[in-house]
């Protein structure tokens, strides 16, 4: 319920861009969060911003799970 809630009742308020990189994930033929309403985080950094898109849909996790692990391993890397 408190997912619901969030949702139904969250205002956005325009904030600065984050000084930190941002990587997204989406599956290509999800028809809510898709790939170009992705690419609108990159207005929440100011350093480099990332999209991988997958294969799939809004659950491309389990169809793209090895190529997901790549990319997040990727991504993380150079902070570990």
């Amino acid at each position: 319920r408190a997912d619901f809630a969030v949702v139904e009742t969250y205002t956005h308020a325009a904030e600065p861009a984050l000084a930190v990189p941002i990587t997204g994930f989406c599956g290509r033929d999800d028809a809510r969060a898709t790939p170009e309403a992705m690419a609108g985080w990159r207005e929440h950094t100011t350093r480099p911003f990332d999209l991988s898109v997958f294969p799939g849909g809004h659950f491309f996790l389990q169809p793209a799970k090895t190529q997901l692990l790549q990319a997040l391993t990727a991504a993380a890397t150079p902070y570990l």
